[in-house]
């Protein structure tokens, strides 16, 4: 509402600035509110329109107005501000545009709830378009809160570095969507959390209509959520931009589960719902990882007899695909499906780097209604690495040597940035070590003697040492050293201890040693079909072959009674000569094996 008084302040302004006539086009009114924190968008109004934390192009401070000069005020939320729109405060006044983060490098928020409602139409000269543009040159953050009031808009845009929040209290919130009467642009990030102190959790089936009232062009980039939002594993929110509405929705997904130490390879449908997942076909995919489509390694329901109708189609090392042209499959609730180790584990991969980069791995699967799902990939068994195992539910802290050899150490440091450790913690209480000066950043043990030996399977517990308050955002770090002076980077996790067979990749007689032993069983058993991983089978193939001779030869000398760390063993590498034979004599074997096997060949 334009009131007299600031009719005349606004034309005074301007002659001061000797601008004139700028009152008659379009002007910008900034938010001035404080950075990073919120604030009212109506604090300081008194009945006239004012606004403590808006500042117009001359100084003033009222909020942004639609109707004033007749051509209309638009909010610019640039400064890295939180403005908020919230029910318990006065009712805003309109204005022409709303644009967050404006400005190139700019940022700025806006959050609307608990009855909070606004109106944002041009000017009644037809000045300006009555958008909220959630992003400009900068980046804008649009926060909806499933209470809001009446919210109406003539557009919506949201670009591609801007983020629109959903918070979300109970499955049949969102009552009052923002109504848009001319376009609804989507890109970026949308994020759904649960509305603060609510414990929501949503189900299979739950749905909210956000945006509505006009057609919807674009797709967001991304869709994160809050873990402890959703009730199961293979839960994802999706959304649909059908019939001119932005709506949220909670699918059940299939699951793959990736072993990243061995490359067996689990789908499922977990238990714990009660919805059926059906598929008519699907690819396996990966980009780092080779896949392997031999029947020791891949288990495809083609092989199955219990799944009839189903084909293998063109397998490569990058892709996996099975499709079934006259039927379908359905996973029940609990249903599950072992496709063995179809990605091949890399058994020489370094400490700290995984032999299966599961990141790199995709399942997508079609549903008997056309449409492609993608399934959710789940990292599963050890890690190949010292790794800082974290209990998320009491904060204890163990020392776990996940990888597949022995470790020294003489000292580690836990670190976070976010102050989450707790300085009272008591170490892990071993002979010779010392907790060094803890604080809620760093907690540090060495060792004034000898170095500690983690073994394969080794854990080292240390007690409690995160504040659990601090969540499953909260990052840490894990660093040690070893007797040589060489500072490592270890990995943390969140989760529970691994199950590490106290084996070593290459022992193939089962006496902690790789050693010229073990070659000898793997030249005696060269070329025999095993259950993977079992006798000489290194690489979990099912097959004795030249994988697992580079796998007994990467962990030469090697022992779970020793230090891997500096070893140097006396005994020689067996080469060329006799390998060359044995392997010749192995492909003599695939070559007949080829020729029987019909479908496959032997990889």
């Amino acid at each position: 509402m334009i009131t007299a008084a600031r009719f005349t302040a606004k034309l005074a302004a301007l002659a001061l600035l000797a601008i004139p006539h700028v009152a008659w086009s379009q002007t910008r009114t900034d938010w001035i509110g404080p950075e990073g924190a919120e604030a009212s968008w109506t604090e300081g109004a008194s009945g006239a329109g004012e606004g403590s934390n808006w500042q117009s192009v001359g100084g003033e401070n009222f909020q942004p107005d639609r109707t004033f000069g007749g051509v209309g005020e638009y909010a610019s939320i640039s400064n890295g501000g939180i403005a908020m729109i919230d029910g318990a405060d006065a009712t805003p006044v309109s204005p022409a545009a709303i644009r967050l983060g404006e400005d190139g490098g700019s940022a700025g928020t806006l959050v609307i709830r608990n009855g909070g409602s606004i109106v944002v139409q041009e000017a009644s000269g037809g000045q300006g378009d009555g958008r909220l543009a959630n992003g400009g040159a900068g980046s804008g953050t649009l926060v909806l809160r499933d209470d809001l009031g009446s919210v109406s808009l003539q557009q919506y845009s949201q670009t591609a570095s801007s983020t629109l929040v959903t918070q979300l209290g109970s499955a049949g919130s969102f009552g009052n969507p923002v109504q848009v009467s001319e376009t609804i642009d989507v890109n970026g990030t949308l994020r759904v959390e649960a509305t603060p102190s609510s414990g929501f959790t949503a189900n299979t089936g739950d749905s909210w209509t956000i945006i509505s009232g006009a057609p919807v062009s674009g797709e967001f980039d991304q869709i994160l959520s809050d873990p402890s939002l959703l009730s199961n594993p293979g839960q994802a929110f999706a959304v649909s931009t059908a019939n001119n509405a932005v709506t949220l929705s909670v699918e059940q997904r299939l699951v793959l589960e990736v072993d990243r130490f061995t490359g067996a390879t689990r789908l499922m449908n977990p238990a714990g719902h009660s919805t059926d997942v059906s598929l008519i076909n699907y690819t396996l995919s990966s980009g780092v990882t080779p896949l392997v489509s031999s029947d020791a390694n891949w288990h495809s329901f083609t092989d199955d007899g219990a799944k009839a109708g189903w084909f293998e189609a063109n397998p490569t090392a990058q892709n996996l695909s099975e499709l079934n042209p006259e039927g379908e499959l359905t996973l029940s609730s609990g249903d599950e499906h072992d496709f063995g180790t179809p990605l091949a584990a890399d058994t020489s991969a370094p400490l700290g780097v995984n032999r299966v980069e599961v990141n790199n791995v995709s399942f997508n699967y079609q549903l008997p209604s056309g449409n492609y799902v993608s399934a959710a990939v789940v990292p599963v068994g050890r890690i190949n690495d010292l790794v800082l195992v974290i209990d998320p539910d009491t904060g204890a802290g163990t020392i776990q040597n996940q990888s597949a050899q022995s470790l020294e150490l003489i000292s580690y440091t836990i670190g976070s940035d976010a102050g989450s450790l707790l300085p009272g913690f008591s170490g892990s209480g071993l002979s010779d070590w010392f907790v060094a000066n803890p604080t809620a950043t760093n907690l540090s043990e060495l060792n004034t003697a000898d170095p500690l030996l983690a073994g394969v399977g080794d854990e080292i517990s240390l007690g409690t040492v995160w504040d659990t308050s601090a969540g499953f955002g909260d990052s840490l770090s894990f660093n040690y050293q070893t007797p040589d002076g060489s500072y490592l980077t270890g990995t943390v996790d969140f989760g529970e201890l691994a199950e590490v067979p106290t084996t070593l990749v290459g022992d193939y007689n089962g006496d902690g040693e790789v050693d010229i032993a073990d070659y000898t069983v793997w030249r005696n058993t060269l070329g025999a079909t095993v259950a993977a991983g079992a006798g000489a089978d290194g690489d979990g193939s099912g097959m004795i072959d030249a994988g697992d001779y580079q796998a007994w030869k990467t962990n030469f000398g090697t022992s779970l009674a020793a230090s891997a760390i500096g070893n140097v063993s006396n005994q020689a590498v067996p080469e060329p000569t006799a390998v060359i034979l044995a392997l010749a004599a192995l492909t003599g074997l695939s070559i007949v094996r080829q020729h029987q096997g019909g479908v496959r060949a032997a990889v």
